[in-house]
């Protein structure tokens, strides 16, 4: 499994990744620390893409729903710090919504909705 975490807080990607990890040994985790990083990524293919709502240039619902345009077989989960954005998140197709701080049982819980 090809997993991509953007978050612009290196705590936060990397408690995730760690999580994530632990979860799923033998994923492949990639990392941006931005939306425009992510984007240079284009030619990767994700089969899952945790993303951050706050992302300093552009809001993260905006660079998931470019996403889901671009590779619409990708699931989307938010990773953020912002509850106010889980309406939206589950509008443009998101498969779950986790609020910092992240905890391995609901990292755990999030993965299994990817099988």
């Amino acid at each position: 499994m090809k997993i991509a975490v953007v978050d612009d807080e290196r705590p936060a990607r990397s408690e995730l990744k760690y999580l994530i990890s632990q979860c799923e040994p033998n994923a492949e985790i990639a990392e941006a620390d931005d939306s425009e990083t992510f984007l240079e990524m284009d030619s990767e293919r994700f089969d899952v893409c945790f993303v951050d709502i706050n992302l300093g240039g552009m809001n993260g619902t905006t660079l998931a729903s470019m996403i889901k345009r671009k590779q619409p077989d990708t699931l989307i989960i938010f990773a953020t710090a912002f509850q106010e954005y889980a309406v939206k998140a589950f509008e443009i197709g998101a498969i779950d919504y986790l609020l910092k701080p992240f905890d391995y049982e609901r990292v755990k819980r999030a993965l299994a909705r990817v099988h």
